[in-house]
């Protein structure tokens, strides 16, 4: 999840947040994030009517911004969607206030929401949804055949941290390519092994191979 706006005041706690969501953990998060009487922003498609002076009358669908107040909510994990029903609570060209809407929260659209309070129980799903990997405390690193993942394991997430991919030849005699490449995979991964992990706060590195590399020595 990415933080685009924070905006609260520090009297009341009242104010809005701006997110975009990138991971399908970021809809679940926000599916907890909102409660009935916040109000959510974000664009949506809504069928508009237009009547001409001669009468005859038009529809189509325009693309605009709503905020509603939310009165319904319901997760979605198949088509990973959060759905939020509720009235139009702000000044619409196209939509008069009261009017009733769904609005569909997804992957990659950013959208606002306001609360009257934000306590500290939100706040903290903000930042876990925003530094992921800042409450792991594993770290997991499998390789196989050139390929390896370095990742970090939550509670309720794995962040993959890096992607190495060195290719490896096959032995042949009298050649060193083979012990090569794999000296130069071993090396990548145990730089990006430093680079991300953090071993002040990690107390568990598992590392997972195939039984062939058993012997094959890390630098």
């Amino acid at each position: 999840m990415k933080l685009l706006k924070k905006q609260i005041s520090a009297k009341d706690g009242s104010g809005y947040i701006s997110l975009l969501p990138s991971t399908p953990e970021d809809l679940w998060h926000t599916y907890n994030l909102l409660q009935k009487g916040d109000k959510v922003r974000c664009t949506t498609l809504r069928k508009v009517t237009k009547e001409s002076s001669t009468g005859s009358v038009t529809s189509s669908k325009v693309r605009m911004n709503l905020t509603i107040e939310v009165t319904k909510l319901e997760f979605f994990q198949d088509s990973l969607e959060v759905r939020i029903s509720g009235p139009n609570v702000a000044e619409s060209q196209h939509v008069r206030m009261g009017a009733f809407h769904t609005l569909t929260l997804e992957l990659d659209r950013q959208f606002s929401i306001e609360k009257d309070c934000w306590d500290q129980v939100y706040l903290d799903r903000i930042e876990e949804s925003c530094n992921p990997e800042a409450g792991a405390e594993i770290a997991c690193v499998v390789m196989s055949g050139g390929l390896c993942h370095v990742c970090l394991v939550t509670g309720s997430v794995t962040v993959t941290k890096a992607r190495i991919e060195v290719n490896i030849p096959k032995k042949r005699t009298g050649s060193s390519n083979h012990a090569k490449a794999i000296t130069r995979f071993h090396e990548a991964v145990y730089r990006a092994i430093l680079l991300h992990v953090e071993f002040e706060k990690i107390k568990v590195v598992l590392l997972g191979s195939p039984g062939v590399y058993e012997s094959d020595a890390m630098p």
